[in-house]
């Protein structure tokens, strides 16, 4: 048996959880009509702007006198109480994520729920997920350019630093007596 998820205010933040939970609730109770759910849902809303919706729907409802579209009301329900940011962050989970060292059933599932809550569609999913790997790419690609024009940089200094300690060298020998050049016998 699935709990009474009780009353809504209106809290954005408190939005997701309700909303699964009265999702269960009237699933498991078999409310199936799309009269019925509005109406039981529109019963848990209390106070603050919760109760201002539901006084808009309950006119509606008597201006109508016709059955609610379930689709049409859940859209609107959603866009009124669902936690923008929450969506906004979502999305860009799906834009930074990396499957890495996971199993692809466990990176796909994420992607999928990430999806939901962005309340996007699988396409415009993908989607992100494709912009994340080009970038990935673009940026693994401008990443190996630096190192290698860092370490032609760095072969460049190493090979002057050389000529110029050779050159070193061979100045100071010549000024101490030692660059003198010897013959084949070993003398001067």
């Amino acid at each position: 048996m699935v709990p009474d998820p009780g009353w809504f205010d209106g809290d954005q933040s408190k939005f997701e959880d309700w909303w699964r939970g009265i999702r269960l609730f009237l699933k498991s109770n078999r409310v199936n009509g799309m009269d019925d759910r509005i109406t039981a849902i529109l019963a848990r809303l209390r106070g603050g702007v919760a109760e201002i919706y539901v006084q808009k729907k309950l006119n509606e409802f008597d201006e109508e006198n016709d059955t609610q579209d379930w689709d049409e009301f859940v859209k609107e329900f959603k866009t009124t109480f669902s936690d923008k940011s929450k969506a906004a962050d979502a999305e860009w989970k799906i834009e930074t994520s990396k499957q890495g060292k996971r199993n692809t059933a466990d990176f796909m599932i994420e992607f999928k729920v990430l999806a939901m809550k962005a309340d996007t569609d699988e396409l415009h999913a993908i989607f992100l997920l494709k912009k994340n790997e080009t970038q990935s790419r673009s940026q693994l690609e401008e990443r190996n350019h630096q190192v290698h024009k860092m370490s032609r940089q760095l072969y460049n200094d190493t090979q002057r630093h050389t000529v110029q300690l050779q050159t070193d060298k061979g100045n100071s020998n010549r000024q101490n007596g030692t660059g003198q050049r010897r013959n084949w016998k070993g003398t001067r």
